[in-house]
């Protein structure tokens, strides 16, 4: 697991406060590969154990910031800790642990997405340099690689430990320090709100710990430019038209989707729905939800 990766997380029952590392034991450096543009983080440094309001503005900024060695560095075995309620989640084995259960989830197998599908997610997505993807879905690897070499940061949740560890021993090996695998099912009560780019999400799905509650609070972990692509395996009986489904699949989605908009993009076997945020009226800046 990366530091990088603190800033994104929350404790459920204080969000506005930063995880504490504990109990740490450092994994070699990977080299990483990418540009980096100091600061990387945008609202605190898991490194130093801060957000930027509590870093003094006297130290000088390559003393305050090294991103580059942070990108580079796996946290291999720690205890991320609530200074304020002692709530905590593990790693293991350089993997945080985002589902905690006395018992062990049920794995069953699921299909990657169609590579057909991949090119309207990269055209509807359009992800930049620098902006957060949660992936709750097995994405082409085309798709995988092109997101790494435009420097799009990944979440990417697994729930089969196989394809887990060595998806992020092949990442160390690339210098991907932008790739974060967390070990799943994913609970999103420990993801701090308004601060993804982009999720890539099957409905449903078995990724997620509870589907009704994660698909409610999709919108909340969006920034206000946001969007999420919802996959549906389309029934090849299914004679509605297009309208139809559209209307068909959003009578499923919760109220918290209301104030979104929606595009259904047709695909071989699987339609998709794009939900973002309407766009402002003045057509600058970011809409807001």
């Amino acid at each position: 697991m990366k530091y990088r990766l603190i800033e994104l997380l929350r404790c459920p029952e204080h969000p506005d406060v930063m995880l504490r590392v504990t109990g740490t034991h450092l994994a070699e450096v990977f080299p990483y590969g990418g540009e980096v543009q100091v600061p990387v983080c945008r609202a605190g440094c898991g490194l130093l154990g801060n957000w930027f309001t509590d870093i003094p503005e006297s130290l000088p900024m390559h003393h305050r910031f090294d991103c580059r060695k942070c990108l580079g560095t796996e946290i291999e075995t720690a205890t991320l800790r609530c200074p304020d309620c002692d709530w905590s989640v593990q790693v293991v084995d350089g993997v945080l642990q985002t589902y905690i259960t006395n018992g062990e989830p049920e794995i069953r197998a699921e299909e990657p997405l169609n590579k057909k599908v991949g090119p309207p997610i990269e055209k509807y997505l359009s992800l930049q340099s620098g902006e957060i993807v949660l992936v709750l879905a097995p994405i082409p690897d085309s798709m995988e690689k092109k997101w790494c070499n435009l420097g799009v940061e990944r979440l990417r949740v697994e729930v089969n430990p196989e394809v887990l560890h060595s998806g992020r021993a092949l990442a160390c090996a690339n210098g991907q320090g932008l790739s974060h695998y967390l070990g799943g099912p994913l609970d999103t009560s420990i993801l701090r709100a308004n601060c993804l780019d982009a999720i890539v999400m099957p409905v449903p799905t078995d990724r997620v710990s509870d589907f009704t509650d994660t698909l409610s609070r999709l919108p909340e972990l969006l920034k206000p430019s946001g969007r999420a692509i919802l996959t549906y395996a389309r029934d090849p009986e299914n004679r509605k038209s297009s309208r139809g489904r559209h209307e068909l699949i959003m009578v499923k989605l919760p109220e918290s989707y209301n104030h979104l908009e929606s595009h259904l993009i047709e695909t071989n076997g699987t339609d998709l729905l794009l939900i973002e945020h309407p766009a402002p009226e003045n057509g600058n800046g970011d809409a807001t939800a």
